[in-house]
């Protein structure tokens, strides 16, 4: 029966999920630039924006880059370091909303698509006032469901506020358990 357990958790490890932390500086160099400017994510990593001044990491959508998404999270320079959570791979949008710094070419992206209309590149040239490229629609982030939840050291606006209420996690210990305690039961 040890011997199942011990298997049966072993078993469990490649479905724990590794999550990867990905750091966003905002406003680096006294610059109008998230650095890096645009990262790809799976579902259950983290994104770490830490502020150098006076800015914002504001969700938005592709045609409206420098507006706030209905319901998207808002970090700012006093609730650094702000974290979001990626719920799954779709685009996420996000602009500084301090005045000015948008329409200056200050936005960030998680999965931007590399080809198409909706790129980063394309994004960019919207929030500078350009015209989006022919046949791009106007993608939110991810349609009936936030793509990411937030959390920050103060305050956060968006889906879930401050409190992380409606965040789910599952740990590799937690999946260890869960398999252990199936090899007991059987």
């Amino acid at each position: 029966m040890m011997f199942s357990a011990a298997l049966l958790s072993l078993l469990a490890l490649p479905f724990a999920a590794a999550q990867t932390s990905h750091a966003v500086t905002v406003g680096a160099g006294g610059k109008l630039v998230y650095d890096p400017t645009n990262i790809t994510a799976a579902a259950g990593d983290s994104i770490v924006f830490t502020f150098a001044g006076t800015h914002t990491a504001t969700e938005s959508t592709f045609s409206n880059p420098c507006s706030p998404m209905s319901n998207g999270f808002a970090g700012t320079s006093s609730s650094s370091p702000f974290t979001i959570q990626v719920n799954d791979t779709n685009p996420i949008w996000v602009y500084c909303a301090v005045p000015g710094h948008c329409s200056a070419g200050m936005v960030f992206s998680v999965n931007a698509p590399t080809t198409g209309t909706n790129t980063y590149a394309a994004f960019k040239q919207i929030a500078m006032g350009g015209s989006p490229p022919s046949g791009s629609g106007s993608s939110t982030s991810s349609g009936a469901s936030p793509s990411a939840s937030s959390s920050s050291g103060s305050s956060s606006t968006g889906p879930y506020g401050s409190s992380g209420a409606g965040k789910v996690a599952v740990s590799a210990g937690a999946s260890l358990a869960v398999g252990a305690l199936v090899a007991l039961v059987l």
